[in-house]
């Protein structure tokens, strides 16, 4: 398993994994933190997850994660550039650790998630040249990525 995907908004954490498997990632999106710490005997490479989050935040994810893996890389971003405290600020000093702000870039996410675990074998060749130019898939997952619901529960159990 190359990524864990992991947001309590269900269409952003299934449009950030639409969009790394489309580059030929193994990745999996969970809605909220408990669903993916159940599954964490899959052992990812990565841990890309949202910041703020009603069951668990980012960094409490990571750090749970980290006690049974030591050598997975990870990505936290937030929707709230005001969420950068010194605690995430620290976190984000780690070589194997990243925290971004929404909305994400696709060439920027890919960018990161090559540099902290590699480009994926087989990767499709052209593919983020499709996002620079504005493909219908790159607007939608934009627009997904960056819409907020704020107030709204937009996912149950998985």
């Amino acid at each position: 398993m190359d990524i864990f995907v992991v947001d309590d908004e269900r269409i952003i954490a299934e449009t950030l994994a639409i969009i790394l498997r489309g580059f030929g990632y193994d990745a999996i999106a969970f809605c909220g933190a408990l669903p993916a710490l159940k599954a964490r005997a899959l052992r990812p490479k990565l841990l890309l997850t949202d910041y703020n989050m009603p069951d668990l935040d980012g960094v409490t994810l990571i750090r749970r994660f980290l006690a049974d893996q030591q050598g997975i890389a990870a990505i936290l971003f937030t929707g709230n550039d005001g969420h950068c405290s010194t605690e995430l600020q620290d976190y984000g000093r780690d070589p194997r650790r990243r925290v971004l702000i929404k909305p994400l870039a696709p060439e920027r996410l890919l960018e990161e998630v090559a540099m902290l675990i590699g480009a994926p074998s087989g990767a499709p060749a052209g593919r983020l040249a499709d996002f620079q130019h504005g493909t219908p898939v790159c607007g939608a997952a934009l627009e997904a990525c960056s819409t907020t619901r704020k107030g709204q529960a937009v996912c149950g159990n998985l």
